[in-house]
Order: C-alpha cells, then sequence, then structure tokens
C-alpha cells in the first residue's frame, strides 16, 4: 500500500513539477500529507466526532438498556425471516434505486449528451427543454407529477375521452407501480444538470482529437468509446466510485410519493421513518452502522478496479 502511495506521489510530482513550488519539490512527501490533513480532519470531525453517538447506540438494547450485540441479532433475524422481510423489502428496493440511478440513468444521459455535444439537430431546444424543469422546486415538480397521473388528472381524462372510457388507476397504491412513477421522475426530472455536467466535460476535450480522429476515418461509436471515453475517464470513474459510496442509501423520492407506504421503503427511508415516526434509535443504527461496514469494503473495490481499468484503456 505505502509504495503504491509513493508512486502515485511520485508520478504527480512528474506531472505537475513545473507547477509546483521549487521549495515543495524537495518536501514533495510532506506537502502531499499536508494536503490530505484536511480531508483526514474532516472524516475525523464530520464522520466519527458527530456519529459516535449513533455507532453507541447500534451496541445497546433499546428496551434494557444493556450493551451487546442484540440489534444486530435482531437485523440477522429480519434477514431471515420468509416471506415478508423488512429489511429484505427495503433492500431489494434499494438496490433497484441503485441500479437505475447510478447505472442504468448515467449510462444512457451519457449516450444523450454525446448526441448533443455531436449538436444534432434542434440540440439547443432539447437542451433547453431539458433544463427549464431545473428551476422548479421539487415540491412543485412532484405536486405536477402527481397530479398529472392520478386518476382523475389530464392523462387519465384523455384516456376516458379517446381511450377505452377507463380512467387511470391508482398508480401510487402499489409497489412496482409507485417504484415506475418515481423512477420515470428521478429520469425526467434530473437529466438535467447530468447533461449540464457532462456537456462540460465534453467541451474540455481539445478540438485536434476530435479531428485528429475524423482525419482517420473513426465513426462516431469508435469516437465515443476510443477517444471521448478515455479522455473523460476521470469524470466517470469519479462518478462511478461516488455513487458506490452511496450503494445502501440509494432511493427515491418516497417522501413526496407514497411515504414508505406499499412496501416501497428503502433502507435509508425505513430508517427515516423509524426516528420520526416511532423514536426509535438504537436498532436504525444498527442497521445503518452495518450496511456502512458492507459498502466501505465494496467503494474501496471499485476504486481500485478504475484505477486498473485507468492503466488499461486505450486512446
Amino acid at each position: 500500500m505505502r509504495s503504491n502511495l509513493k508512486k502515485r506521489i511520485d508520478k504527480f510530482f512528474d506531472q505537475y513539477n513545473h507547477d509546483v513550488a521549487k521549495p515543495l519539490r524537495k518536501n514533495k512527501y510532506l506537502f502531499i500529507y499536508l494536503g490530505c490533513l484536511p480531508a483526514v480532519a474532516g472524516l475525523i470531525v464530520w464522520y466519527f466526532c458527530v456519529n459516535i453517538n449513533s455507532i453507541l447506540l447500534a451496541f445497546q438494547d433499546e428496551l434494557t438498556g444493556e450493551w451487546g450485540f442484540t440489534n444486530f441479532l435482531r437485523l440477522f433475524k429480519d434477514f431471515g425471516t420468509s416471506g415478508a422481510s423488512t429489511m429484505l423489502i427495503a433492500l431489494e428496493n434499494t438496490g433497484i434505486y441503485f441500479v437505475m440511478c447510478s447505472i442504468i440513468m448515467p449510462v444512457s444521459i451519457y449516450f444523450l449528451t454525446y448526441f448533443l455535444y455531436k449538436k444534432i439537430l434542434l440540440n439547443q431546444f432539447f437542451l433547453v427543454a431539458m433544463y427549464l424543469p431545473g428551476i422548479l422546486s421539487m415540491i412543485v415538480l412532484t405536486t405536477l407529477f402527481k397530479n398529472l397521473l392520478s386518476p382523475v388528472g389530464p392523462i387519465s381524462y384523455m384516456r376516458v375521452i379517446h381511450g377505452n372510457g377507463q380512467p387511470l388507476p391508482d398508480l401510487l397504491s402499489s409497489r412496482w407501480s409507485a417504484h415506475g412513477v418515481m423512477l420515470a421522475y428521478i429520469f425526467i426530472f434530473t437529466i438535467n444538470t447530468n447533461i449540464l455536467l457532462w456537456l462540460g466535460t465534453f467541451k474540455r476535450i481539445p478540438d485536434s482529437v476530435i479531428e485528429a480522429g475524423k482525419l482517420d476515418g473513426i465513426s462516431p461509436l469508435q469516437e465515443l468509446f476510443h477517444v471521448i471515453t478515455p479522455m473523460t475517464w476521470g469524470t466517470i470513474s469519479t462518478l462511478f466510485i461516488l455513487s458506490f459510496v452511496g450503494i445502501f442509501s440509494a432511493g427515491g423520492p418516497q417522501f413526496y410519493f407514497t411515504n414508505g407506504n406499499y412496501d416501497t421503503y428503502t433502507i435509508s427511508y425505513w430508517i427515516f421513518l423509524q426516528v420520526k415516526d416511532h423514536a426509535s434509535y438504537n436498532y436504525p443504527c444498527a442497521v445503518g452502522l452495518f450496511f456502512t461496514a458492507i459498502g466501505l469494503p465494496v467503494t474501496l473495490f471499485v476504486w481500485k478496479l478504475s484505477d486498473k481499468i485507468q492503466e488499461t484503456i486505450e486512446y
């Protein structure tokens, strides 16, 4: 681990040596460690110091006050419950939102941004149309979306007039249809900021590189995968790692749509409801600590994997 860190520091100074002050070049390792100090201090102060009480509560029984692993044993029993296990439902729902919001949606937005970057017909119109919902608050957007899809909303009315005469069912009254509504909302109304981010990243690619690719006769797909993707891999890998940091805290707008009813709660929203509605702290703290302990090695693995891909990716 230490030798790998040393290689990273040497590579950084080899690349940016002319931008670093001369006194710092002689003490480059001290310079790097001092640069990492604010991040380490922030981790200690804003995570461990803030959450120390939550960590302790995870090991205290809520009823008896005794210390031990009672809350974790309760969690494992819940996992082993046949049928409607609260934690299994929450874990399944969390996985749905994680796959959609952290994998499927970024990939689709990446391709969509590429077409806007290539200035397809009406690209400015599409960009403005996608960005306009971003100026409205989330409460307004969710209210509009819910009313649009309600049994007495305009879509239901048009279906009655021009369709089979039946209004729309209440899509938020069942688990899977509610998930579909919330996932559609996430995709439609969060696409704007992601596109702006990726457009900014794409526009930093030197025009000379794109022109060189055109002279070599590469196709648009080859340009995307062999030119643009390698040159934007730093942003791609960073966002991918950050998405795995929240692998067990992924979720949707349950608070505005279902309040977690109809088995639509995720792990993070279930913890929120336990504290808000039941004033329960110990067991939710144990659940949060358990999934944090699982998520940490997963995130580190993804981080190392992204570094390996960076080393092997072809320009």
